[in-house]
């Protein structure tokens, strides 16, 4: 399997978009969702996040964000998988490559889930994240966190 992961250039983000949309066709009905995923959202990056993508055969497969948080957290605030490449190995190696980056900066690796989409929850946990509430505790009523020790941080 040949993949590339990178930053990608402002020229991908039609197609990342087009990513975006397809992924999260599963979570439109859940609470709070919807309108998040727009291509000026994309371009304007308020929370200023990393951008990377995987790429196999000249296509996006994959797309992810993250930033480190105040107390030296990765905070993975969002991981697509296209559809059709789900279940090939893809988002363990995606996820594998964002830790992997993420932990010359941060111990940890934090992000939260949809209770309802539990096939997002069995994916994080099979690669090792669970519940450290001594790590991070979430204040919210409709996802919950999850993390994993990625490295040694700072």
């Amino acid at each position: 399997m040949d993949l590339l992961y990178k930053k990608p250039a402002k020229a991908y983000y039609p197609e990342i978009l087009e990513l975006i949309l397809k992924a999260t066709k599963p979570y439109e009905n859940m609470l709070a969702f919807s309108g998040h995923h727009t291509m000026d959202r994309l371009r304007s990056n308020p929370m200023r996040r990393k951008y990377r993508v995987l790429i196999y055969n000249d296509k996006i497969v994959g797309f992810a964000s993250w930033k480190i948080r105040a107390g030296g957290l990765a905070w993975l605030s969002q991981f697509y998988i296209d559809p059709i490449c789900q279940r090939k190995g893809f988002g363990q190696k995606f996820l594998k490559k964002i830790e992997q980056e993420a932990c010359l900066l941060s111990e940890y690796m934090v992000l939260e889930y949809w209770p309802e989409a539990p096939w997002a929850k069995n994916f994080f946990y099979k690669n090792g994240y669970k519940t450290m509430p001594e790590i991070f505790k979430s204040k919210s009523t409709y996802t919950k966190v999850i993390c994993k020790k990625i490295g040694r941080g700072r």
